[in-house]
């Protein structure tokens, strides 16, 4: 890999703790790399305590801008914090790794700031994606090459992707606008908010709110979730084939034309035919001990 370019400069800068007017210092490192990248090499992005920003180039490269910042009432207890971080890029085989973690040597301590590291990065719009983060965001938008995405206490914003996107997260929240390609998800106590998803999309959640805004162009939709309500948006405007199912839970405000039934089990079922003989996408939703909420 060639390091086309590399600056790194520590700046100081004031800042307002606005709950306790406490005056806090932030010492901040700046880097910017670039590494070559060819069709087939995967970019690895692995960090903690990061918001992440994930924007196409029409450059054979990928660009990177990081700042690593501490936060701390004492200066100096903030430099020395922000020298713990860590910035590693480097290939491997067909991985471009990207790494922005907190890294202690032997008999350091665990930093007591607040250590915050923002990261940009210009990436081909063909490139593979393998990200994961705790405690931050990610934003990825305009890209066409597979996601693999995981995150912990991690905020998920994906706009306008073309390739299959797969997503694991906890804690989080995932906001999905205008997919083309597949879309798999996979969450534990994370909120999903799916609008104008246009590929096959499937999802398995257990705790955490669904919302689910439909668009002509959506695929097959299949969503199981456990403890998970679920609101149902723009269902008027399409014309799949429905099937909805909550145990323990109520089917709220559906439409005159879906059919209604209830189980001796608890269950609660409603469910339409395709408003269009031509159309065979469906939309196949099922969960429990929370309510299935049709929102005009």
């Amino acid at each position: 890999m060639k390091i086309r370019s590399f600056t790194l400069f520590l700046c100081l800068c004031w800042g307002f703790a606005s709950h306790a007017q406490t005056t806090l210092q932030v010492v901040t490192k700046n880097i910017r790399k670039s590494a070559d990248w060819k069709p087939g090499v995967e970019l690895v992005i692995n960090c903690e305590k990061a918001d992440i920003l994930l924007e196409p180039t029409d450059s054979a490269s990928v660009y990177i801008d990081a700042e690593l910042s501490a936060r701390h009432p004492n200066l100096d207890t903030a430099g020395l914090d922000a020298q713990k971080w860590q910035f590693v890029v480097n290939t491997i085989g067909k991985k471009l790794y990207v790494r922005a973690y907190i890294g202690l040597a032997n008999g350091q301590s665990i930093p007591t700031s607040n250590m915050k590291a923002r990261l940009v990065l210009k990436v081909p719009k063909h490139c593979a994606v393998q990200l994961s983060n705790k405690f931050g965001k990610a934003n990825i938008k305009d890209l066409d090459g597979p996601m693999a995405l995981t995150g912990a206490f991690c905020t998920f914003q994906l706009t306008d992707l073309s390739g299959d996107v797969n997503v694991e997260s906890e804690y989080g929240s995932i906001q999905a606008e205008h997919l083309k390609g597949p879309l798999e998800v996979q969450s534990k106590r994370s909120d999903i908010t799916l609008d104008d998803v246009r590929g096959n999309c499937t999802v398995d959640a257990e705790y955490g709110k669904i919302v689910y805004r439909a668009s002509a162009q959506s695929a097959d939709v299949s969503v199981k979730g456990n403890k998970s309500a679920i609101t149902l948006e723009n269902i008027g405007s399409i014309d799949h084939s429905i099937e909805l199912t909550t145990k323990y839970g109520q089917i709220i405000s559906a439409p005159a034309q879906f059919e209604q039934q209830s189980d001796s089990d608890k269950s609660s079922h409603a469910t339409r035919p395709s408003q269009n003989a031509g159309k065979t996408n469906k939309i196949a939703m099922i969960t429990s001990f929370a309510d299935i909420i049709f929102k005009r």
